[in-house]
Protein backbone atom coordinates (compact mmCIF):
# COMPACT_ATOMS: atom_id res chain seq x y z
CA UNK A 1 0.00 0.00 0.00
CA UNK A 2 2.80 2.59 0.96
CA UNK A 3 4.59 1.77 -2.42
CA UNK A 4 1.55 2.09 -4.54
CA UNK A 5 1.17 5.45 -3.22
CA UNK A 6 4.59 6.47 -3.17
CA UNK A 7 4.20 5.67 -7.01
CA UNK A 8 1.37 7.59 -7.44
CA UNK A 9 2.87 10.53 -5.89
CA UNK A 10 6.05 10.29 -7.80
CA UNK A 11 3.89 10.19 -10.74
CA UNK A 12 1.75 13.40 -9.76
CA UNK A 13 5.09 15.40 -9.20
CA UNK A 14 6.68 14.32 -12.44
CA UNK A 15 3.37 15.17 -14.39
CA UNK A 16 3.05 18.92 -12.18
CA UNK A 17 6.72 19.23 -12.98
CA UNK A 18 6.49 18.43 -16.75
CA UNK A 19 3.68 20.79 -16.82
CA UNK A 20 5.54 23.75 -15.15
CA UNK A 21 8.56 23.37 -17.62
CA UNK A 22 6.09 23.85 -20.21
CA UNK A 23 4.48 26.61 -19.19
CA UNK A 24 7.89 28.45 -18.34
CA UNK A 25 9.12 27.34 -21.82
CA UNK A 26 5.96 29.07 -23.35
CA UNK A 27 6.39 32.04 -21.38
CA UNK A 28 10.43 32.22 -23.06
CA UNK A 29 8.46 32.36 -26.04
CA UNK A 30 6.38 34.86 -25.36
CA UNK A 31 9.54 36.97 -24.16
CA UNK A 32 10.36 37.37 -27.71
CA UNK A 33 7.15 39.43 -28.48
CA UNK A 34 6.10 42.69 -27.08
CA UNK A 35 2.90 43.01 -24.84
CA UNK A 36 0.16 45.26 -26.40
CA UNK A 37 -3.50 45.65 -26.25
CA UNK A 38 -5.99 46.05 -28.88
CA UNK A 39 -6.64 46.91 -31.61
CA UNK A 40 -3.90 46.17 -34.08
CA UNK A 41 -3.36 48.19 -37.34
CA UNK A 42 -1.08 46.05 -39.25
CA UNK A 43 -0.93 48.47 -41.79
CA UNK A 44 1.51 49.94 -39.28
CA UNK A 45 3.92 46.72 -39.73
CA UNK A 46 4.72 47.93 -43.41
CA UNK A 47 7.06 50.54 -41.50
CA UNK A 48 8.78 47.66 -39.39
CA UNK A 49 12.71 47.96 -39.69
CA UNK A 50 13.96 44.75 -38.45
CA UNK A 51 15.48 45.75 -34.96
CA UNK A 52 11.42 46.12 -34.51
CA UNK A 53 11.56 42.08 -34.56
CA UNK A 54 13.19 39.84 -32.50
CA UNK A 55 14.07 36.43 -34.31
CA UNK A 56 12.86 33.29 -33.09
CA UNK A 57 15.31 30.49 -32.25
CA UNK A 58 14.83 27.65 -34.10
CA UNK A 59 13.95 25.28 -31.53
CA UNK A 60 10.93 27.89 -30.53
CA UNK A 61 9.66 28.17 -33.87
CA UNK A 62 9.97 24.45 -34.27
CA UNK A 63 7.84 23.74 -30.87
CA UNK A 64 5.34 26.07 -31.20
CA UNK A 65 4.58 27.65 -34.55
CA UNK A 66 5.45 24.21 -36.43
CA UNK A 67 3.79 22.42 -34.19
CA UNK A 68 6.80 19.92 -34.24
CA UNK A 69 6.90 19.48 -37.64
CA UNK A 70 10.38 20.00 -38.92
CA UNK A 71 9.09 19.79 -42.40
CA UNK A 72 7.35 23.27 -41.99
CA UNK A 73 10.77 24.60 -40.75
CA UNK A 74 11.60 25.44 -44.68
CA UNK A 75 10.73 26.21 -47.97
CA UNK A 76 12.14 25.86 -51.39
CA UNK A 77 13.71 28.22 -53.40
CA UNK A 78 14.97 28.19 -56.78
CA UNK A 79 16.81 31.26 -58.31
CA UNK A 80 17.33 32.08 -61.80
CA UNK A 81 20.02 35.21 -63.13
CA UNK A 82 18.33 37.79 -65.06
CA UNK A 83 21.53 37.93 -67.07
CA UNK A 84 21.61 34.06 -68.25
CA UNK A 85 18.29 32.76 -66.78
CA UNK A 86 20.30 29.65 -65.04
CA UNK A 87 19.73 28.29 -61.87
CA UNK A 88 21.97 30.45 -59.36
CA UNK A 89 20.27 28.30 -56.52
CA UNK A 90 18.05 25.51 -56.06
CA UNK A 91 17.60 24.00 -52.28
CA UNK A 92 15.50 24.64 -49.09
CA UNK A 93 16.24 27.37 -47.13
CA UNK A 94 14.87 27.99 -43.51
CA UNK A 95 11.96 30.63 -42.55
CA UNK A 96 12.86 33.39 -40.71
CA UNK A 97 10.30 34.03 -37.85
CA UNK A 98 10.31 37.40 -36.23
CA UNK A 99 8.28 37.95 -33.21
CA UNK A 100 5.99 40.83 -33.32
CA UNK A 101 3.05 41.66 -30.65
CA UNK A 102 1.09 39.19 -27.92
CA UNK A 103 -2.10 39.78 -26.16
CA UNK A 104 -4.59 37.81 -24.13
CA UNK A 105 -8.02 37.44 -24.52
CA UNK A 106 -10.20 35.13 -22.10
CA UNK A 107 -7.62 31.83 -22.38
CA UNK A 108 -5.86 32.36 -25.04
CA UNK A 109 -2.58 33.92 -26.25
CA UNK A 110 -2.62 35.46 -29.40
CA UNK A 111 0.86 36.60 -31.42
CA UNK A 112 1.69 38.40 -34.44
CA UNK A 113 4.91 37.03 -36.11
CA UNK A 114 6.64 37.82 -39.41
CA UNK A 115 7.08 34.04 -41.51
CA UNK A 116 10.03 35.81 -43.75
CA UNK A 117 11.54 33.76 -47.34
CA UNK A 118 13.85 35.86 -49.53
CA UNK A 119 11.48 35.72 -52.58
CA UNK A 120 8.38 37.41 -50.75
CA UNK A 121 7.51 40.40 -49.12
CA UNK A 122 7.02 41.13 -45.96
CA UNK A 123 3.90 38.29 -44.41
CA UNK A 124 2.44 38.64 -40.85
CA UNK A 125 0.53 36.22 -39.07
CA UNK A 126 -1.85 36.38 -36.18
CA UNK A 127 -1.46 32.63 -34.54
CA UNK A 128 -3.53 31.42 -31.48
CA UNK A 129 -2.39 29.38 -28.64
CA UNK A 130 -4.45 28.12 -25.80
CA UNK A 131 -2.57 29.06 -22.16
CA UNK A 132 0.13 25.77 -22.45
CA UNK A 133 1.41 27.09 -25.42
CA UNK A 134 -0.38 24.86 -27.95
CA UNK A 135 -0.99 26.27 -31.33
CA UNK A 136 -4.81 26.86 -31.93
CA UNK A 137 -4.97 28.52 -35.19
CA UNK A 138 -2.97 31.13 -37.76
CA UNK A 139 -4.49 33.25 -40.05
CA UNK A 140 -2.65 35.98 -42.93
CA UNK A 141 -3.20 39.34 -41.72
CA UNK A 142 -0.50 41.31 -43.71
CA UNK A 143 0.77 40.87 -47.27
CA UNK A 144 3.33 43.47 -48.82
CA UNK A 145 2.55 43.76 -52.64
CA UNK A 146 5.17 42.79 -55.03
CA UNK A 147 6.07 45.31 -57.53
CA UNK A 148 4.54 45.62 -61.10
CA UNK A 149 0.78 45.34 -62.53
CA UNK A 150 0.03 43.05 -60.72
CA UNK A 151 -0.80 43.28 -57.33
CA UNK A 152 -1.95 41.37 -54.23
CA UNK A 153 -1.80 43.00 -50.96
CA UNK A 154 -3.37 42.27 -47.33
CA UNK A 155 -3.81 43.97 -44.66
CA UNK A 156 -6.15 43.89 -41.07
CA UNK A 157 -7.67 45.28 -38.21
CA UNK A 158 -7.39 43.08 -34.80
CA UNK A 159 -10.11 43.70 -32.71
CA UNK A 160 -11.27 42.72 -29.37
CA UNK A 161 -14.52 40.95 -30.97
CA UNK A 162 -13.19 40.10 -34.43
CA UNK A 163 -10.46 40.53 -37.28
CA UNK A 164 -11.66 42.62 -40.13
CA UNK A 165 -8.93 41.27 -42.92
CA UNK A 166 -9.36 43.23 -46.54
CA UNK A 167 -7.58 41.96 -49.59
CA UNK A 168 -6.55 44.33 -52.63
CA UNK A 169 -6.01 42.63 -55.93
CA UNK A 170 -5.25 44.16 -59.28
CA UNK A 171 -4.07 43.61 -62.69
CA UNK A 172 -3.35 47.58 -63.89
CA UNK A 173 -1.93 45.89 -66.87
CA UNK A 174 -5.22 45.01 -68.04
CA UNK A 175 -7.25 48.12 -66.35
CA UNK A 176 -6.98 50.87 -63.10
CA UNK A 177 -9.07 48.99 -60.88
CA UNK A 178 -8.89 47.98 -57.89
CA UNK A 179 -10.87 44.69 -55.92
CA UNK A 180 -11.41 44.47 -52.43
CA UNK A 181 -12.53 41.82 -50.18
CA UNK A 182 -13.52 42.33 -46.51
CA UNK A 183 -12.80 39.41 -44.91
CA UNK A 184 -14.65 39.30 -41.32
CA UNK A 185 -13.20 36.78 -39.08
CA UNK A 186 -14.17 36.14 -35.42
CA UNK A 187 -12.46 33.51 -33.01
CA UNK A 188 -14.25 30.86 -30.76
CA UNK A 189 -13.69 29.61 -27.41
CA UNK A 190 -10.98 27.21 -29.22
CA UNK A 191 -8.91 29.72 -31.21
CA UNK A 192 -10.38 28.96 -34.48
CA UNK A 193 -10.27 31.73 -36.61
CA UNK A 194 -14.10 31.62 -38.22
CA UNK A 195 -14.89 33.22 -41.25
CA UNK A 196 -17.88 34.82 -40.57
CA UNK A 197 -18.84 36.76 -44.29
CA UNK A 198 -17.57 38.94 -46.62
CA UNK A 199 -17.97 42.09 -48.64
CA UNK A 200 -16.62 43.45 -52.02
CA UNK A 201 -15.63 46.59 -53.21
CA UNK A 202 -14.35 48.58 -56.25
CA UNK A 203 -12.43 51.07 -56.41
CA UNK A 204 -10.60 53.28 -59.38
CA UNK A 205 -7.70 54.65 -57.46
CA UNK A 206 -4.53 52.26 -57.51
CA UNK A 207 -2.62 50.66 -54.68
CA UNK A 208 0.15 53.79 -54.36
CA UNK A 209 -3.03 55.93 -54.59
CA UNK A 210 -4.42 54.41 -51.19
CA UNK A 211 -1.04 54.25 -49.19
CA UNK A 212 -0.80 57.67 -50.35
CA UNK A 213 -3.95 58.52 -48.74
CA UNK A 214 -5.12 60.76 -51.07
CA UNK A 215 -8.59 62.11 -50.27
CA UNK A 216 -10.72 60.75 -52.52
CA UNK A 217 -8.83 57.14 -51.74
CA UNK A 218 -9.52 57.20 -48.52
CA UNK A 219 -12.99 57.64 -49.39
CA UNK A 220 -13.47 54.88 -51.61
CA UNK A 221 -11.21 52.65 -49.15
CA UNK A 222 -12.93 50.18 -46.92
CA UNK A 223 -10.30 50.41 -44.51
CA UNK A 224 -11.48 53.44 -43.04
CA UNK A 225 -15.15 52.89 -42.68
CA UNK A 226 -14.98 49.58 -40.80
CA UNK A 227 -13.85 48.78 -36.87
Amino acid sequence: MKLTIGLLALVLTTSCNAKSQTIDEFDYFLSFYKKTALPIDTRNYMKRTRDDNKVLPDSLNLKYICKSDSNNLYYFLELVSDDTQEITFSGNRTYIIGAGEYYSNKDLIFTTYQRKRQDEGKMYYLASFDKSGLLCDSLLVLSTNPEGDFVYWICSKILEDKILVFEYKADYSQEMKTDITLNVYRSNNTGKFILEKKEFFESDCSIDEFNGKMEKCIDEDPYYKFD
